[in-house]
């Protein structure tokens, strides 16, 4: 095979065509006159096809392209990320217009300077913009793929309704570094004051805020959101001053139904805010959101001092497991800096109770702490749909109380039909019970493959995960397991063996890999787990898996008693989890699934 024929892992082009590709888009007046944005998309894709993409870092591109010093510090000096927006913009405007027909596209994907090249027929479809929560249970880890992609793709379950409308990330013009949480803090604002009409669709935040700093059509955003309408915008300024702008786009059109800006403090945002969602419901025939119901935020604004601190903390706390400690340090701020602000509280709830739930600390402590947050938050607001759900979780996950959670999520989603996370939230807990079809109602995208016996499809699931998206290696494990449970343990390993490869040798991917090394006979390995699981995490439900499949029941039920002491969360997911079927007859089985409440 000639130098360069061979095909790019995961893109089926030849390195040659992505280098033949590159010169015609760079010699395009897209990329006329922008030396430096050239030569950064240059540097970035050789590196790329030399396989030196794990080298593509900011530090990196900033030496190499940007002629920075070996001190550079990001924090301080955002060349990078300012020329990577620049670069997205030109490649958006390059294929919108004369690259329109090429049979080769080049993309650089938001939050990375790692390229991606793909054939121009191939439509690349984000599956998540970070990582899978690893507390999901490998039992309903065929699942997870598909819950992922649902909380991403919510929206979906209303692109017949006759109003849905997306919220997307206002752009920073020339705010400072780092002050991303300004645009998302007001586009969430407004997300969540419009969530609360009855009549209007509002699609979810994960869904929408993945298209940030991405140059796409109007039509094109909605098409794939299924959303009639888009509310975009713009601010400037810095953290004492402002200027926003806003407009609302009619996605079938592709024409501004309305537009509006305003200029002042910055403590003063809730009132432009304010104007932007009663301009909006007026603009689309609707009546204000909440009559019944309203929610006391909606009403009284956060005083200035608490703003920016609460707009700091959900910023940090939608960015995952690393960021939480710094989100709760901001919302406890926003608290007592605004003692009668509502939503400072439920998203401490939130927080302490994702804690809670992930296991990050003491229970009991983390779990004190989100009720009195929780509670707080429903005597000032009692239509908090986000603090009803949080207690749900708590109830369903560590009180085992199922029929209190479920009239709190019945409830919070009642209020406010729109709120994503609490859909999968109680899809989460729905699934525990073994009530596939209704988490399939609050989650439709997010069917629970694996529970229900259907292997084929949640293996074609996490292969079509993987096809659109190679390097989300989380997907590999429910493959795994999708695999061992049809009996194809060598392959199901293979995967179990790559992801590990990629992430770690923590007890979520090391118990069903267990169990398929049992399964296969490969006995002395899959012990061998069973002590790597036992020195690492002590207590875990995957230990069962190993030991179920090692045809070893007491030694199993055991572990499930002492999960059940530790108050692990996995086990809430005993009763359908399929490692642990050889299991489900046991008498011990049947009395801790009674103490479960499941």
């Amino acid at each position: 095979m000639a130098p360069g024929a061979a095909p790019l892992a995961g893109s089926g082009l030849a390195s040659r065509e992505v280098r033949e590709h590159l010169e015609k888009v760079l010699a395009s007046s897209s990329f006329a006159g922008a030396s430096r944005v050239q030569q950064f998309l240059r540097f970035v894709v050789e590196e790329t096809l030399e396989g030196r993409a794990g080298e593509v870092k900011e530090s990196v591109v900033a030496l190499q392209v940007f002629g920075r010093r070996g001190d550079f510090d990001s924090h301080t000096d955002s060349v990078v990320r300012v020329q990577a927006t620049h670069l997205r913009k030109r490649l958006a405007e390059y294929y919108r217009g004369e690259g329109l027909r090429d049979r080769v596209v080049i993309e650089l994907p938001a939050g990375t300077y790692v390229p991606v090249f793909r054939p121009a027929n191939y439509r690349l479809r984000a599956v998540g913009g970070r990582p899978m929560a690893r507390w999901l249970l490998p039992a309903v880890a065929l699942a997870a793929v598909a819950l992922a992609a649902a909380l991403l793709t919510f929206s979906r379950i209303a692109r017949d309704a006759p109003t849905s409308i997306a919220v997307l990330p206002f752009a920073c013009l020339d705010a400072a570094p780092g002050s991303d949480y300004l645009s998302e803090g007001i586009a969430e604002d407004l997300m969540m004051a419009l969530a609360r009409g009855a009549d209007l669709r509002v699609v979810a935040r994960t869904s929408a805020f993945q298209f940030r700093d991405k140059n796409i059509g109007a039509r094109s955003v909605g098409h794939e959101l299924g959303a009639g309408f888009l509310l975009t915008g713009s601010v400037r300024g810095n953290r004492d001053h402002l200027k926003i702008a806003a407009q609302l786009v009619n996605t079938t059109s592709g024409f501004d139904v309305w537009s509006d800006s305003w200029e002042g403090p910055a403590g003063d945002t809730p009132l432009f805010e304010e104007r932007v969602v009663r301009a909006v419901h007026q603009a689309l025939g609707k009546r204000p959101g909440g009559e019944p119901t309203a929610s006391a935020s909606l009403v009284r604004p956060p005083l200035p001092a608490a703003q920016e601190a609460y707009w700091r903390g959900r910023y940090l706390l939608s960015k995952g497991i690393e960021t939480r400690a710094d989100s709760i340090r901001f919302l406890e701020q926003a608290a007592r800096a605004d003692p009668q602000y509502a939503p400072a509280y439920a998203g401490l709830a939130t927080a302490y109770a994702t804690l809670a739930f992930h296991q990050e600390g003491d229970i009991d402590e983390l779990m004190a702490k989100a009720r009195s947050a929780g509670g707080r938050a429903l005597r000032l607001d009692p239509a908090s749909s986000e603090a009803l759900a949080s207690l749900a979780v708590l109830r369903y996950a560590f009180d085992h109380d199922w029929a209190g959670a479920e009239r709190d999520f019945e409830r919070g989603l009642a209020l406010n039909p729109s709120y994503a996370r609490g859909h999968l939230q109680y899809a989460t807990g729905l699934v525990t019970r073994a009530r596939f079809d209704a988490a399939i109602v609050h989650i439709r995208a997010a069917r629970a493959l694996e529970c229900a016996g259907r292997y084929e499809e949640s293996i074609a699931s996490a292969r079509q995960t993987l096809r659109n998206d190679p390097k989300f290696v989380y997907a590999r494990v429910p493959l795994g397991i999708g695999l061992a449970m049809k009996g194809d343990f060598a392959q199901a390993i293979a995967e179990f063996e790559a992801a590990i490869r990629s992430l770690d040798r923590g007890a979520w991917i090391l118990g069903p890999m267990g169990y398929a090394l049992a399964r296969a006979g490969r006995t002395v390995e899959a012990r061998n787990i069973v002590k790597e699981i036992e020195a690492a995490d002590g207590v875990a439900v995957q230990l069962a898996h190993v030991y179920a499949a090692l045809g070893d029941k007491p030694r199993a039920l055991d572990e499930l008693e002492r999960a059940y002491a530790r108050r692990i969360v996995d086990l809430n997911f005993m009763a359908v989890d399929p490692l642990l079927a050889s299991l489900r007859a046991e008498p011990r089985f049947v009395a801790l699934k009674g103490r479960m409440g499941l």
